[in-house]
């Protein structure tokens, strides 16, 4: 009876378990492993602030727990009470006085890059385009352009906010500079976040590498047309030259590296953010992979920004972590990683992503103006298990409601990423809230920023009714 009463109050959907809707909506995510956890009795399709408000009443009168699901890709993004839903929030009000951009909470990054671009501007975001925006922004915002431009939550102004008491808050620097400082970086902590304004960047010309090193066949070659390359050189040469050539361009801010290793091949993308893109990649190219000049054209951003998603389709099983790595990219780690793929589970499954950081990344302003923390970091890595998806899975998703699916493969996949996770103890400074399919602690996720956030816990959200996050406790 209750829950009808609470469905006349939502202007959106209200699924139950048991029905069409309620899976569809359940199984609309990147990562399928959020839902062995639990899962909810209701979700609720979010049409408007109202309908949050409601939820968030309804859920406090009711002792229910609480989670928020924005593009889908947070493992926490799930709960055994009710999930709201904002995908149908898709707005974008650009300001071209100002250079800014309002969006909605259910905005991914491909459409958010795609409306950015025509109007001929950037934000700093994510190398995988149907991430949600907020998430992403909400934990930090790694990415291709974050040397040039800083994370995704840097180029944040502006948040609305409705709280733990069904509140609507704007928070800014001159509204509350504090709350403003935990939302770039722990946000998922303190509340709904509605609206994210952002600062705008022209759309500078991006030039982009692609090259590829054959790991069983001890080769590379870029994937462009161009004229066969010379006899291949040994990989642990070229590996060499690509450390040698990153450590000695470390000051370059236009400049970036993502590194993606599998099973077969290590590709690397080599971005520069500027005009002389095409002649600073080239001689990259020939220094490195020992490969002839020839003509690199400016890239789309948009479909820069879709290069990693094939590796990272959606709807499928993961087990990722991601660690923040102090000192420079050595060719020791990168033969380390390789040689780990021999004993994992799933050898085809696994794959890392290096991706680059320092340059305005290691900001001091940025670092006083947000709760990330790592900034000293100059890499970060992320470990990612492909699990497999067989018939007793699929029917395990619905029939055991608020059970945790485990099998032997996904626990022998646990144990060797926290086995090889040992073998970066020394190098690691931290984890990465956004990249981390497990729980940890406070300090793993926030670092030296840890107390201060618990102070703004207590203050804002006391009770902890938001928790399905890397939560603050």
């Amino acid at each position: 009876m209750e829950i009808e009463i609470f469905r006349k109050k939502i202007k959106g959907e209200v699924y139950e378990r048991n029905s069409k809707e309620y899976e569809s909506s359940l199984l609309d995510r990147w990562n399928l492993d959020a839902l062995t956890i639990n899962k909810p009795k209701l979700i609720v399709i979010v049409k408007n602030e109202n309908d949050i408000i409601n939820s968030i009443k309804f859920c406090k009168e009711n002792n229910i727990e609480i989670a928020i699901k924005s593009g889908g890709h947070g493992f926490h993004s799930n709960c055994k009470g009710l999930l709201l839903d904002l995908n149908l929030l898709k707005g974008l009000k650009y300001n071209d006085y100002e250079k800014t951009v309002t969006i909605e909470s259910g905005c991914r990054l491909g459409e958010m890059d795609k409306e950015n671009q025509k109007h001929g501007y950037i934000i700093p975001s994510g190398i995988v385009s149907d991430t949600g925006v907020f998430g992403l922004t909400l934990g930090g915002g790694i990415g291709h352009l974050s040397r040039s431009y800083g994370l995704t939550c840097d180029n944040l102004l502006e948040a609305k906010l409705i709280t733990c008491d069904g509140e609507i808050k704007i928070i800014n620097k001159e509204t509350d500079s504090q709350l403003l400082w935990a939302l770039k970086g722990a946000g998922s902590n303190f509340g709904v976040v509605t609206e994210l304004k952002f600062q705008l960047h022209k759309l500078n010309k991006i030039f982009v590498l692609k090259s590829l090193i054959g790991i069983n066949e001890n080769q590379s070659s870029s994937s462009s047309s161009s004229p066969p390359p010379p006899p291949p050189s040994p990989i642990f040469e070229k590996l060499k030259k690509l450390c040698e050539f990153i450590k000695e361009n470390q000051k370059i801010n236009q400049f970036s590296v993502t590194i993606i290793i599998n099973s077969k091949e290590l590709i690397v993308y080599s971005i520069y953010n500027g005009d002389y893109g095409n002649e600073y990649l080239n001689n990259m190219n020939c220094l490195v992979f020992n490969e002839p000049r020839k003509e690199i054209q400016p890239e789309d951003y948009t479909i820069l920004q879709q290069f990693c998603d094939k590796e990272l389709p959606r709807s499928k099983r993961y087990y990722k972590r991601g660690i923040f790595i102090k000192g420079e990219l050595e060719f020791e780690l990168l033969n380390k990683m390789i040689q780990s793929f021999n004993n994992h589970p799933i050898k085809d499954g696994l794959s890392y992503t290096i991706s680059q950081l320092g340059g305005v990344f290691n900001n001091q302003i940025y670092n006083n103006n947000s709760s990330f923390s790592f900034r000293k970091s100059l890499y970060h890595i992320s470990f990612l298990t492909t699990l497999p998806i067989d018939n007793e899975y699929q029917q395990n998703l619905f029939n055991n409601n608020n059970c945790i699916i485990e099998d032997k493969l996904k626990i022998k996949v646990y144990d060797w990423t926290n086995k090889t996770l040992d073998l970066f103890s020394n190098l690691k400074i931290g984890d990465y809230s956004n990249i981390n399919d497990t729980f940890l602690s406070t300090d793993n996720y926030y670092g030296e920023n840890s107390k201060k956030l618990k102070e703004l816990k207590l203050k804002y959200d006391p009770n902890n009714f938001f928790n399905n996050n890397p939560n603050i406790n």
